[in-house]
């Protein structure tokens, strides 16, 4: 299931990778990172750790961090036509390979 996670993970990256490409000016890293870290939870929950404030604002920053480096350089490239809903389209269907993962992980009754 690691390699579920991780896939989910990288189309999550790719999300913000894609805004970039696009030549957009605006990284939206205020949608990617909650996805993200949306995508990211049920793992920090698998591994029983309690959803505490600072846990969540320190993962929210590192979430943002990452979807701002993405964007940066996926804006190093040509401009790429895509469809508008196509980066967050992209980030949340990673998010969802990431959470089915930790779902499908096999639990001990």
């Amino acid at each position: 299931m690691i390699v579920l996670f991780a896939l989910g993970f990288l189309m999550m990256l790719a999300g913000p990778f894609m805004q970039g490409m696009t030549g957009s000016d605006n990284p939206n890293a205020y949608v990617f990172a909650p996805v993200m870290l949306a995508g990211s939870i049920p793992l920090l929950a698998g591994r029983g750790l309690s959803p505490s404030p600072r846990l969540m604002a320190q993962a929210i920053l590192i979430c943002g961090a990452l979807c701002m480096g993405a964007w940066w350089l996926g804006g190093q490239l040509d401009p790429v036509t895509m469809p508008a809903a196509a980066p967050v389209g992209t980030a949340i269907t990673g998010a969802l390979v990431a959470a089915a993962a930790n779902l499908l992980r096999a639990r001990k009754a």
